[in-house]
């Protein structure tokens, strides 16, 4: 539809956007302090957030914006206690609410993150999977379309090769 259309062209912009605000530094916190609350608005959603592994290749919160801080610790416990994180790790997959593959493994997902909508991708630098993305809504007004899934993984790619960039200096 051009709903949809015009969706994904906005979406588009706003990458480009936060590919040109990311590009501006080599700092990691000030990477992810480019990608703001407009920026994630501009894409299509309310939350964001970034989780990276430690050394011991344990997730933990890099940067988020829209959630409270019990939503996230009940993210982060779901995404490793039921094994999600392994999972898109694993498949190097974008996942979303309205993905119908892997029934049993998606009603885990929505338990775990309990938004309405989302999409989770994992952010993978050189040297593979570090990490993943989750965008989402907590109400439904904001339909999920594929085309919001190709944006986060985009956004997701970008965001391993600025992590890279990064190591590099």
């Amino acid at each position: 539809t051009q709903e949809e259309l015009d969706k994904s062209v906005n979406g588009l912009y706003a990458l480009q956007r936060i590919a040109q605000d990311m590009s501006k530094t080599l700092v990691q916190d000030e990477l992810f302090a480019a990608i703001s609350r407009r920026h994630i608005r501009e894409i299509g959603f309310d939350k964001f957030a970034a989780f990276l592994e430690d050394k011991e290749k344990k997730l933990f919160l890099r940067y988020q914006v829209g959630f409270l801080d019990y939503e996230l610790a009940n993210i982060k416990n779901g995404l490793e206690r039921e094994g999600i994180y392994s999972f898109i790790k694993e498949g190097n997959s974008t996942y979303s609410s309205i993905s119908a593959t892997h029934p049993k493994f998606m009603q885990d997902m929505r338990n775990a993150i309990k938004l309405a909508s989302f999409v989770i991708s994992p952010v993978t630098k050189k040297n593979g999977p570090c990490g993943c993305i989750l965008l989402g809504n907590d109400g439904l007004e904001k339909r999920l379309t594929e085309g919001d899934e190709e944006l986060v993984s985009i956004l997701a790619t970008q965001i391993g090769q600025t992590l890279d960039n990064a190591e590099l200096f």
